[in-house]
């Protein structure tokens, strides 16, 4: 996935990539109550969408 920082639900982060990785722990270890609330909602709506458990349910029913 990408463009996650763009959605606000994570990073993009070269997995060699050290100081990015440090930089976005030290972000998450300095978010308050609310904004890792707001940012728990943003990444569950993020992820509902882009499974879209209808689509793979109608999938699924259509391969048997």
């Amino acid at each position: 996935m990408e463009n996650l920082q763009q959605e606000h639900v994570g990073f993009d982060i070269a997995l060699n990539d050290k100081a990015k990785f440090i930089e976005a722990i030290e972000m998450l270890v300095n978010l308050n109550q609310s904004e890792f609330d707001a940012m728990s909602k943003t990444c569950i709506s993020y992820i509902n969408h882009q499974l879209n458990i209808e689509k793979i349910k109608a999938q699924y029913l259509e391969l048997f």
